[in-house]
């Protein structure tokens, strides 16, 4: 059976809403890079993923 409620690091209860998205893969790279500039002018700090693009 699974599990409903959204668990955290260790099988706690996260303490944020989650959500699971499916999207395409001829979209993904856009939508990584999106993320990544998104991260970088409005939060400050560059993603991991976003070394992939430079």
């Amino acid at each position: 059976m699974t599990d409903l409620i959204a668990k955290g690091g260790r099988g706690h209860k996260a303490p944020y809403e989650t959500t699971h998205v499916r999207i395409a893969d001829g979209i993904k790279p856009v939508l990584e890079r999106l993320s990544a500039v998104y991260h970088q002018k409005f939060l400050g700090d560059i993603p991991a993923i976003c070394c992939i693009f430079n």
